[in-house]
């Protein structure tokens, strides 16, 4: 998958990332509990495997949760993997805590395993991890898993954005397609694609989702309603405050809209598109003529039918 950039977008999925994270670990603890067991032999001691796995799956495994943790950290609070001055300095703070606690957790282990299997402590019993070297080598591995979280949820995030604009783009395509097929005033459909439009280059993929699904509520009730018949005067409200949505995105601050009814109005039927043309009229007259622009005020306080 590519951008309009020509930039190639990786399919990240979390569950895969975390998949791999944790064959790499499991891997490298195998190693160094073979390694540490290899050693026992050629030293000439006799010991069981496990204490050597355990070794190697603290030195390890432990990088599992703390991936887990940065990442779940990372999607509720995204900043953490921007790269900053501060960000940076936090995290250097971050790993010096994690790079001690992961030490003072593999001495207590060989402590442990020495106690427990003392042929394998006769050679490990004096193995200390709490140095400088090891210390850096921490910090490295913290400053890796970091950098690769960071750039996988950063080209995720990215492939999010693409997708939003691609679905953009589609409802677009359906919006024309529909206007198509029914007479709308033509000057407010194309004013509300330009207004679109602008929003997706200036990348407010919010704002641009939100007017569309407001344009597809008009398209979809003036395709539903094939005939002149009464409707819920809140749905013929819902399309009125649909449309006053859109116009609102395309003058900002020069259209302020109240809107008062009460429960009375709401219960009471009237006929369909009675509303909107309405609506339209004072926003094309009263408004869009204006530079200054205007207020666009409706109060609807009761319904009376009458039979005749």
């Amino acid at each position: 998958m590519s951008d309009s950039n020509g930039t190639k977008l990786l399919p990240v999925r979390p569950g895969a990332a975390l998949t791999v994270v944790s064959l790499i670990s499991g891997i490298l603890a195998f190693e160094v509990a073979r390694e540490c067991h290899q050693n026992l032999q050629l030293s000439g001691f006799h010991a069981s495997f496990t204490p050597s796995l355990l070794y190697g799956c603290v030195i390890w495994l432990w990088w599992i949760p703390v991936t887990i943790l940065l990442w779940n950290f990372a999607a509720r609070w995204p900043s953490i993997l921007k790269p900053s001055a501060r960000m940076i300095a936090a995290q250097l703070a971050i790993s010096g805590a994690l790079a001690a606690a992961h030490l003072l957790f593999i001495q207590y282990t060989v402590r442990f395993a020495a106690a427990e299997w003392s042929s394998w402590g006769d050679l490990y019993r004096t193995h200390r991890v709490d140095d400088p070297e090891h210390f850096g080598v921490e910090i490295v591995i913290y400053g890796f898993i970091y950098g690769i979280c960071a750039f996988l949820y950063s080209r995720m995030q990215g492939r999010n954005a693409f997708v939003q604009k691609l679905e953009i783009e589609r409802q677009l395509s359906e919006a024309q397609l529909q206007a198509l097929q029914m007479q709308m005033e033509p000057h407010f459909l194309f004013n509300t694609l330009n207004a679109i439009t602008s929003l997706v280059s200036q990348r407010k993929t919010d704002e641009a989702m939100e007017t569309l699904a407001h344009l597809n509520t008009i398209l979809r009730t003036t395709l539903q309603r094939r005939s002149p018949t009464k409707v819920p005067f809140t749905e013929e409200l819902q399309l009125v405050e649909s449309y006053l949505a859109i116009q609102k995105v395309r003058f900002a601050d020069r259209i302020e809209i109240d809107i008062q009814t009460t429960s009375e109005a709401r219960k009471g039927l009237v006929p369909s598109f009675l509303l909107q043309p309405l609506v339209e009229n004072a926003v094309r007259h009263g408004i869009e003529s204006k530079k200054s622009g205007g207020e666009s005020k409706h109060e609807q306080r009761s319904l009376e039918t009458s039979y005749g």
